[in-house]
């Protein structure tokens, strides 16, 4: 008998998991009934081993919260590449362009980006933010260009940026209207473009 107990118990991990035969069911099923050690050994096993359905639930929710949180770092890298794109387009399109030609093309940009994202625009909660972004967006360029210009002023007729501006306050603002005008343009792109 005890060596009918040694197979028993090899394979009620087996039984448990539902990987024996019919044939195995049965006799695993009689053994059990007539040995009260195998039974015990047998709960012992049900209760040691994890619940599958809970298991796969569990599993199902983690997999749903990794798949979300890789799309929205994705989602991240996008637009922080398309920002660092934009901003070296813009730098160099104000050394060639016209400011008027750069502002269309960054509108057109922006539009191609929202319909290939097929990212419904809901004007009436997303309008302020578009509003906002693009304003402040062509402020930072109309201000770049500015910047830009007084800046190969200064150079090619050996002028103090101080004097052009009219003196250190003044100076002190246009970069500070450049770095707010950058932050918010930034605050209202990630806003824009996130959920």
């Amino acid at each position: 008998m005890r060596k009918n107990c040694d197979m028993i118990r090899d394979l009620i991990p087996m039984y448990v998991e539902n990987l024996t035969s019919e044939d195995s069911n049965q006799y695993i099923k009689e053994h059990l009934n007539s040995c009260e050690d195998c039974m015990n050994y047998l709960n012992n096993v049900e209760r040691d081993l994890p619940n599958n359905d809970l298991l796969d639930v569990d599993t199902d929710i983690n997999d749903q919260k990794l798949m979300k949180g890789i799309k929205r770092r994705i989602n991240k890298m996008k637009f922080m590449a398309i920002l660092i794109g934009v901003l070296v387009g813009v730098g160099v399109s104000l050394m060639f362009f016209n400011i008027a030609l750069v502002s269309v093309v960054l509108l057109i940009g922006l539009l191609v980006f929202l319909v290939k994202t097929r990212k419904e625009v809901n004007f009436e909660k997303r309008g302020l933010n578009i509003v906002i972004f693009v304003l402040s967006f062509i402020s930072l360029v109309i201000s770049l260009k500015v910047f830009w210009n007084i800046a190969i002023y200064v150079d090619d007729f050996g002028a103090s940026p101080v004097a052009v501006y009219g003196g250190d306050f003044w100076l002190y603002m246009a970069w500070l209207r450049l770095a707010l005008l950058a932050i918010i343009t930034f605050i209202s792109g990630m806003k824009l473009f996130s959920k």
